[in-house]
């Protein structure tokens, strides 16, 4: 069903919604989060490549979660704001592409405004989430574009057979390779990402080990107060084993407190030298003094605090740590007068000296610890840094105790009272080293793009070839379509490849075996596929087969050309050009036309000979005529008898040579309208009696309308129709039905063309003709009747006469069915009033002239004339004519229309006639191939042979005024 329709629209918006729900699902699930490669991205395009309401669901569903999870939502304005316009921009863009028929590679240029919307959101996300930085902003420009890619490549798939979309592949590559580098990346982070952890921990772990390690020793020298004197002057010797031997302790100090006037002393010992030995004593009686004067009563270890000491050999300031042990002088702690041992730890010391074990060679990393006690993270110090600005920048955010990135990592830890973390902080040097890096995801995106470019060209190729294919396809079916007839090409298999949708073929994909006018005659079937297979083999031919049609109401057979021949350029595929083409009617038209030639030709023949034949006869009669107007042969009974049936014996030769003229179509005719139902009602009393004899044949007249009118000769018209009713009457011979209709119909002329025309069609129910018969009934002399029973001139006067009145004939007949014969005549819709040749009376003897190349015929038409008052002079030929015309001037010209020389007769009545303006043409005529002429040069036309009284009544009708009330010699009209 057409998409274009109300089902088509319904279930496209079904689709619609069913791809919207499962891409809100989805959406909702990711919510706003970030995650490494941009799915939510790839959702939110698909949803606006869908449209615009299913792209804002999608939006909704994803920025759902989000609102109830959290109430900063504000906070997060710039992501909702990327998400939207990205999802939009590239939907819009999708959107597009799929509604373009270009070729992959005009659709690839799609992927560039794509492209520059990855790298500006990698932009906006690399310095909105972190500093900005090359590595960072490459990191997101892979994350963007794998769910910009993912989102192209599902959008590009042929979800419908209509379209035809071939950039999902080249698409599917490139995203392929940028999800290999973000697995490629995120493995490295992740790596990266628990090797910092370890260290971290590695190096809390460590740190807190050697601290308790250190107040050990500061705890172990203290309880040896119980047996050794601490004193100011011996302090120094007693604790260089101490500060000296243990690296992490950087100094000692001996400190007495008055309860009740606080620190009375502190003697120090330092391994930096004096200058820390001062230090040290100032931040003990500075800073440290109030937390040692607090803990005074506190018989047990204690932690001072943190103190920046300079370090004289590095004029820094380091962090230490402080921490106080109680003297037991003779074992015992006395509060009123307490004593203690304050060690100072070096924390650079103990971060430098602590190393993780699961650390390898070539990673390298630099630990800060960071006091994170209260709501301010501040650096204590950073191991292998020279300073801790820039990382004191970094840090001052917010807590860092639970601190998850592929840069850094963190681990908590405690002493004493105050909170600390361990920030392990990656180097260019750690884990893969970064020439490795950059080597390999430049192969990776090398071989991305390589296999994007090379799948890209072979869809472009096999997509051109495909519309190349079509295209050559779409030529071939408009080329077989108007080819005539049944066009196909054939495979090897005899299956049909493609072809034109005609009803004496097939389908494609059949075999041309099964085409209409193969599947029911096997021999017919077999001669075409040996026709099929001799083409296959380079052997082109062609072949005649006759069907017979289911369909065909007569059940009438056609007649079928089939050529074949082998395709070029398809020498592996052994592909035949094959055609069949219905002949039946062009050979109809071919045997038609050969018929009417061949009858032309015996025409021809047969008017020659009438034409000599005639003269003959016109001789005879005459001379026979003017015989019986002797008062000899009047007076005498025997010889008048005798002429009298030597003038019937001439009158049937006439009558023989006019049918002869007839089939020739050289018998003169008056064309004038005739209404055919009139016709037919003035007829009936001829065709009731014509058909008395035959009681057992039914006539029945069927006239259609009433302006059936046509221009014809009435009396020719009525012989012919005579002739048909006489034929049909012969052929019912135990009776029947005979019907003639006539109406107005389109039929196909001999010329092939469809015209209007009125046909009289005669059928009879009798014993009809066989085809061989049928194709010959209008030759002139061919008749199947007894001898004597019959001259073979009926039908083919029928045809003559319809041919010379502009029509044609034809004859339809099957044996045991009956026979039709049907003439048709062009129409005549307006009157054709006759003229009458006028002339000018005259007082003066009317002068005439004949001419005719027979002497004896010549001579007596003019002693006719000169009986009727004539002046009358005889010529033989066109010359003689000519010049008897310079000085005799006729009124009259009564001329052959054959001169037996190259000019004929009405060349020269036109010729006479341009220098004798008022001179009247009659012709004698025998044949003429040219009537047409004979009736526009000529006022009449006599057939010959004719008779004294025939002339008489032919001058009287033409001359008309001419003649006076006395004869020409002044005389009385006789």
């Amino acid at each position: 069903m057409d998409g274009n329709t109300e089902p088509g629209k319904s279930r496209r918006r079904l689709r619609i919604a069913a791809a919207t729900v499962a891409l809100a699902v989805p959406a909702g699930i990711i919510g706003i989060d970030r995650w490494a490669p941009r799915w939510d991205f790839a959702l939110l395009i698909l949803g606006f490549v869908l449209g615009w309401i299913p792209g804002l669901v999608v939006f909704v569903s994803h920025i759902v979660p989000h609102l109830v999870e959290h109430h900063d939502t504000w906070d997060h304005v710039l992501q909702l704001a990327i998400s939207l316009v990205t999802g939009a921009l590239c939907g819009a863009i999708l959107r597009r592409r799929q509604q373009s028929s270009a070729l992959p590679r005009r659709r690839a240029a799609n992927l560039i405004p794509i492209t520059a919307i990855a790298l500006l959101v990698a932009l906006v996300e690399s310095a909105r989430v972190a500093p900005l930085t090359w590595h960072e902003w490459l990191r997101e420009v892979t994350h963007v574009s794998v769910g910009l890619l993912l989102a192209v490549a599902v959008a590009s798939l042929p979800w419908r057979r209509s379209q035809s979309s071939t950039l999902w592949l080249p698409v599917g590559s490139l995203f392929v390779a940028f999800l290999v580098a973000t697995l490629t990346v995120g493995n490295w982070d992740r790596n990266d990402e628990r090797n910092l952890l370890r260290i971290a921990e590695s190096r809390s772990v460590g740190f807190l080990t050697d601290l308790a390690q250190e107040l050990n020793v500061l705890t172990t020298k203290a309880d040896t107060s119980a047996t050794t004197e601490f004193t100011f002057e011996a302090f120094p010797e007693l604790m260089q084993t101490v500060v000296f031997g243990h690296e992490q302790i950087s100094a000692a100090a001996l400190v007495t407190v008055d309860p009740l006037t606080g620190i009375s002393r502190a003697e120090a010992v330092a391994d930096l030298g004096p200058g820390f030995e001062e230090a040290t004593q100032d931040w003990i009686l500075g800073e440290g003094r109030a937390t040692l004067e607090r803990l005074a009563t506190v018989g047990d270890l204690i932690f001072l605090g943190i103190a920046r000491i300079e370090n004289p050999v590095t004029s820094r300031a380091e962090p230490q740590l402080m921490y106080a042990a109680p003297l037991r002088p003779r074992g015992t702690f006395d509060p009123k007068a307490p004593c203690y041992l304050v060690g100072v730890i070096s924390v650079p010391v103990l971060l430098d000296s602590t190393t993780a074990q699961s650390l390898t060679a070539g990673s390298a990393a630099t630990v800060s610890l960071v006091n994170t006690t209260g709501d301010t993270a501040n650096v204590v110090w950073v191991s292998g840094s020279s300073g801790d600005d820039e990382l004191v920048t970094s840090l001052e955010s917010g807590a860092v105790e639970n601190i998850r990135t592929p840069s850094r990592a963190s681990t908590a830890a405690t002493v004493a009272d105050l909170e600390f973390a361990f920030v392990a902080d990656r180097t260019s040097e750690f884990g893969t080293p970064l020439t490795t890096r950059r080597l390999l995801l430049f192969v990776e995106f090398l071989a991305g793009f390589g296999m994007f470019a090379l799948t890209l060209q072979l869809s472009h190729s096999r997509v051109r070839r495909e519309i190349e294919r079509q295209h050559r396809e779409a030529l071939l079916a408009a080329a077989l379509s108007g080819t005539p007839g049944w066009t196909a090409v054939i495979d090897e298999d005899d299956r049909v490849v493609v072809g034109n949708d005609h009803p004496s073929g097939t389908t494609v994909g059949s075999r041309i075996d099964t085409a209409a006018i193969l599947q029911h005659d096997p021999a017919a079937s077999s001669r075409v596929l040996d026709l099929v297979r001799s083409a296959r083999r380079g052997e082109p031919g062609s072949i005649t087969v006759t069907a017979q049609h289911d369909d065909d109401a007569d059940h009438q057979f056609r007649i079928y050309e089939v050529a074949a021949h082998a395709i070029a350029d398809s020498a592996e595929e052994a592909l035949v050009f094959f055609q069949c083409v219905d002949v039946t009617e062009k050979r109809e038209r071919a045997m038609r036309t050969a018929q009417s030639e061949r009858m032309e030709s015996i025409g021809v023949l047969a008017g020659s000979l009438a034409h000599d034949f005639n003269n003959l006869l016109f001789i005879t009669l005459g001379y026979l005529q003017m015989m019986e107007r002797q008062p000899s042969v009047s007076n005498d009974p025997q010889l008048s008898r005798f002429v009298g049936r030597a003038t019937e014996a001439v009158q049937r030769g006439a009558a023989i040579a006019k049918s002869l003229l007839n089939v020739a179509r050289s018998q003169p005719m008056a064309a004038v309208p005739v209404n055919m139902r009139q016709f037919m009602t003035d007829l009936d009393p001829l065709l009731q009696q014509s058909l008395a004899a035959a009681t057992q044949v039914r006539l029945h007249v069927e006239v259609t309308a009433d302006d059936l009118d046509v221009m014809a000769d009435p009396g020719r018209f009525s012989s012919a129709v005579l002739n048909l009713v006489f034929n049909a009457r012969y052929a019912m011979d135990e009776g029947g039905d005979l019907t003639i209709r006539v109406e107005r119909v389109t039929a196909e002329n001999p010329d092939g063309d469809s015209v209007d025309a009125v046909a009289l069609s005669v059928r009879d129910s009798g014993r009809g003709m066989s085809p061989e018969v049928a194709a010959r009934a209008f030759e002139p002399f061919f008749t199947t009747n007894k001898v004597g029973k019959g001259t073979g001139l009926g039908l083919a006067a029928v045809y003559s006469f319809a041919q010379q009145t502009g029509g044609w004939s034809t004859i339809e007949s099957r044996e045991g069915v009956g026979t039709t014969v049907s003439i048709f005549l062009p129409p005549h819709t307006a009157d054709q009033p006759l003229t009458e040749t006028a002339l000018t009376a005259h007082s003066e003897r009317l002068r005439a002239l004949v001419l005719d190349d027979e002497v004896a015929l010549g001579e007596l038409v003019a002693g006719w004339l000169n009986d009727l008052g004539f002046e009358t002079k005889t010529a033989h030929n066109s010359a003689q004519a000519f010049e008897i015309a310079s000085t005799f001037r006729p009124d009259l010209l009564l001329s052959d229309s054959n001169l037996g020389e190259d000019i004929n007769g009405a060349e020269v009545a036109t010729r006479m006639t341009a220098d004798l303006p008022t001179l009247v043409v009659v012709f004698m005529t025998g044949f003429s191939d040219r009537l047409r002429a004979l009736d526009t040069v000529g006022a009449m036309t006599l057939a010959k042979p004719f008779s004294r009284d025939d002339l008489s009544a032919t001058l009287i009708k033409v001359l008309g005024s001419r003649r006076s009330s006395t004869t020409p010699n002044g005389g009385n009209q006789q």
